[in-house]
């Protein structure tokens, strides 16, 4: 997952950067920080995050063609 994934998903998902730090254990600076580019995160922190997007309906697209999220209908 990339920032710009995140905010996609976030956005797509209407949940904001308080929910997913609480849900994935992640501190809220991180995941701010992380969106914005400013630094990555641990790959466990970044997994979590994902897991939890990936549960509220978002699928992460990385192709040759480009990077993006498609939200599932539920």
């Amino acid at each position: 997952m990339l920032p710009l994934q995140l905010r996609m998903a976030r956005a797509a998902l209407d949940i904001g950067p308080e929910e997913v730090a609480t849900a994935a254990d992640v501190a809220l600076r991180s995941v701010i920080n992380f969106e914005n580019g400013l630094h990555q995160l641990a790959d466990d922190k970044r997994a979590a995050i994902q897991r939890f997007l990936e549960s509220k309906g978002a699928q992460f697209v990385d192709s040759a063609e480009g990077v993006g999220v498609l939200i599932v209908k539920a």
